[in-house]
């Protein structure tokens, strides 16, 4: 390390420490290390790992004037090509979708592709944005449709849907990806709610359901069948609960090699899937009631009532099981949601309420609050 380039780390060095961009125990390392000056280029990546890579990263975010000031004004081009070129060239630039949704991070990955967090660059808002890997056009025309669908349904209990479209060669891909950009939710999903607390009361359990079924029931207002109703599709937030994830809606206008062979993307999740998607059969409103008859049970109960080792006899459980119903395992619950319940998982879509605002007006009586 020649002088000037020794210099220029003290300087960083001091102006960081005092802008408070390095903690006293990275800036003690730092100045132990300096004072040897006899810095090889290993040692000087060691400096990097330690804490300075942290200073320039804090720099980065900060802008282009407190990393003069941190520098030097008079040397901070040159002390930035000195130390951290490198560095600073290869931090990647952000990939804008439609030109004007970046892609900040990764937040969830499943069958149909990643959500990412993101912002509106436009209008400065953040945002979710959920990009799918279809290799067909017409998955993802059938999947921007429904985004579009999705954007006239405006429920406090569905996360809202902004935008739709496909956009060319993301993340490094040369195949067109379809998108949807919805609204960033802050909370935990009731899977995560279960595992942390367990078997939850009737009260908080006909809560959740109860704002499930109010969203479920807007979206069959509109013809919209969800299709994947389970835990890790249901956000807990500061507003109530929130359905996400209807992206699978546009299977119900494939035709039927489609729907039976799943073509591209995931048809449901064992756990809950009704048996006429087990069957591959046609589905309606009253296959999203079915899953919403198992999560409430499943928070009832502490356990989904049709577990099992594997898929296939989850699946089998579904066609043949009858589930138990909480008071057979002597928690209290009252005798109307006990049929309800039973009627939600009838093995017959044509048993079952037809439509989410039977469950949401039952739950309504329960909890003793108005229905609409």
């Amino acid at each position: 390390m020649n002088d000037d380039d020794f210099r220029m780390l003290q300087t960083m060095l001091e102006r960081s420490t005092a802008a408070s961009l390095l903690s006293a125990r990275e800036a003690t390392h730092l100045r132990h290390q300096l004072a040897g000056r006899a810095l090889s280029e290993i040692e000087l990546d060691g400096l990097v790992s330690s804490g300075l890579e942290r200073m320039l990263d804090s720099l980065v975010a900060l802008g282009p004037n407190a990393t003069a000031h941190a520098m030097g004004r008079e040397r901070g081009t040159a002390a930035a090509t000195a130390i951290g070129q490198t560095r600073l060239a290869n931090i990647p630039e952000p990939e804008i979708v439609a030109g004007k949704y970046r892609l900040d991070s990764v937040i969830g990955r499943g069958g149909m592709g990643e959500v990412y967090r993101g912002k509106n660059i436009a209008l400065d808002i953040l945002i979710a944005i959920k990009l799918t890997h279809f290799d067909s056009e017409r998955l993802s025309s059938y999947f921007v449709q429904e985004g579009r669908a999705l954007g006239r349904l405006s429920h406090p209990n569905v996360v809202k849907v902004y935008d739709a479209g496909v956009h060319p060669g993301v993340s490094g891909s040369t195949m067109d990806r379809a998108f949807i950009v919805m609204e960033l939710l802050e909370g935990v999903s009731l899977r995560a709610h279960l595992e942390q607390h367990g078997r939850l009361n009737f009260a908080a359990a006909a809560k959740i359901a109860h704002e499930m079924s109010a969203g479920l029931a807007a979206a069959h207002d509109l013809d919209l069948i969800h299709r994947d109703l389970k835990p890790e599709n249901v956000m807990l937030t500061r507003e109530g609960t929130k359905l996400i994830d209807f992206g699978l809606v546009i299977v119900d206008k494939m035709d039927a090699h489609q729907r039976n062979t799943g073509e591209g993307l995931i048809i449901g999740t064992p756990g809950y899937m009704s048996p006429e998607q087990i069957n591959g059969h046609a589905v309606t409103p009253a296959t999203d009631v079915y899953s919403v008859g198992v999560i409430l049970l499943e928070m009832l109960l502490g356990r989904n009532p049709f577990q099992a080792d594997n898929g296939m006899q989850s699946a089998l459980n579904h066609l043949h099981m009858v589930p138990p119903m909480p008071s057979a395992e002597g928690i209290d619950v009252h005798s109307s949601i006990e049929r309800m319940l039973a009627s939600c998982l009838a093995k017959a879509p044509a048993d079952r309420p037809q439509h989410a605002r039977e469950i949401y007006s039952c739950l309504s009586s329960a909890l003793q609050v108005t229905a609409w």
